[in-house]
């Protein structure tokens, strides 16, 4: 069964922002979905780093007992969740007050300085991600620059630029904001977000070359993963209104999504291994989805065989494998709003759907997908042109064999022994 959209109220506000409103019992929630995200206006440290300082200051607050933030390419979610004996109208009055400036400049500093030690040590697994990502989006990057340049961006944020990108990147015409509670939520917000100026929107300040094939595989090592090898494949996705998005998140649950999917069956029923795998779309800035599994080093060449193999077949995506991919999709988001958790209607709203009833429809319409269409699309994007593998840890685990690219496939080649390249060359 579909999940159900929760939402009773919609209040529109003469600013541009709207808000969705779930009546409800218990600790009142808030929380504030923006579509303006990590595009490239900012370097996404300088925009993660403000967001975090920004959630400091307000835990701050004593009226506010949570606060979960969420950064992706295409929106910016900050939800908040009233502290006890604190009511809709305690929350709302402390956000007001609060944002953007939310961190004293104490706070800022130490965040600021955290971030920057993070990246002054170089072999944190967020670079390599950072690096893997620039690479498959059409930009060659060194880890020592990048992490200098970051260093040093970082240096030049303060309260005043933290707070000038947050207005902006919060602007009233691209907000919502979801509230559960049995407050009057209109009264409570209105005599603020009607007057509320909107931020104009900055043109994002990276360009990305689709038709860039860039290296087939970067190695890194990393002592951290403690002697295993990680194979992370990144791949190109369509993004969030992309005609071909919907048909292309199930094909990505089909593969890796859970497990029970394509992936994790195959690894646990053929060799034992259900750690360390999955497959997720992530938006840092344009869409992408990555699959990561993790293998000992006597396991790796077979297993890494396996891996690209599985890659491969998941171009074909079967009704049965569909249909499950559906089912558990829907009961995540079922499950996520009857505990109070915005994320299904957050997740809708960056995609561009404006009212409970596009996202109702749209979640009927994910059963209309058939495996005709699930293939088409995965056949076109599950292509190794369209992607990159990082081997991360131990890449001297696979020995003499390299991964490369064949056309639209991953495969894995042994390279001869000494003893066969001397035979080969008599």
């Amino acid at each position: 069964m579909a999940p159900r959209v929760p939402v009773q109220v919609v209040l529109d506000f003469a600013s541009g922002a709207k808000a969705w409103v779930e009546p409800g019992e218990g600790p009142a929630q808030l929380t504030l979905v923006t579509r303006r995200g990590d595009d490239g206006t900012y370097p996404r440290s300088m925009l993660a780093f403000a967001l975090d300082a920004c959630a400091k200051g307000l835990l701050e607050r004593p009226e506010i007992e949570r606060v979960n933030v969420g950064l992706a390419g295409s929106g910016i979610v900050l939800g908040l969740r009233a502290a006890p004996e604190h009511s809709f109208e305690d929350l709302w009055r402390a956000l007001h007050e609060t944002f953007p400036a939310c961190a004293s400049p104490a706070a800022m500093t130490e965040e600021r300085d955290t971030e920057a030690r993070r990246w002054a040590r170089r072999d944190t697994l967020n670079a390599f991600g950072t690096l893997a990502i620039a690479e498959l989006q059409g930009e060659t990057i060194a880890l020592d620059a990048y992490a200098t340049a970051e260093v040093t961006r970082l240096s030049t944020l303060d309260v005043s630029a933290g707070r000038a990108m947050l207005e902006e990147r919060f602007s009233p015409d691209d907000l919502l904001l979801l509230a559960r509670t049995s407050s009057d939520v209109d009264a409570a917000l209105r005599p603020v977000l009607d007057t509320w100026r909107a931020s104009p929107r900055p043109a994002p300040a990276r360009e990305h070359d689709e038709a860039r094939v860039g290296r087939a595989v970067l190695r890194y090592e990393h002592s951290a993963i403690r002697g295993e090898l990680q194979v992370i494949l990144f791949a190109r996705a369509p993004e969030r209104h992309h005609p071909d998005r919907m048909a292309y998140e199930l094909a990505v649950e089909a593969f890796g999504g859970a497990t029970s999917s394509h992936l994790f069956a195959e690894l646990r029923e053929t060799e034992g291994l259900t750690y360390g795998s999955g497959a997720r779309l992530i938006d840092v800035p344009r869409s992408v989805m990555r699959a990561v599994v993790s293998f000992e080093p006597d396991e790796a060449v077979e297993n890494t065989r396996l891996f690209l193999r599985l890659f491969t077949e998941a171009h074909a995506v079967h009704a049965r494998d569909l249909e499950t991919a559906v089912r558990r999709r829907w009961a995540r988001a079922r499950q996520a709003l009857a505990s109070g958790d915005p994320g299904p209607l957050a997740s809708a709203w960056i995609r561009g759907l404006t009212t409970p009833e596009a996202v109702q429809e749209a979640w009927l319409a994910e059963a209309d997908v058939t495996p005709e269409e699930a293939t088409q699309v995965a056949s076109t994007w599950f292509d190794a042109r369209r992607a990159l593998l990082v081997l991360l840890g131990n890449p001297g685990a696979l020995g003499r064999a390299a991964v490369v690219r064949e056309g639209a496939h991953f495969v894995l080649r042994e390279a001869p022994s000494p003893e066969e390249e001397a035979l080969l060359a008599q």
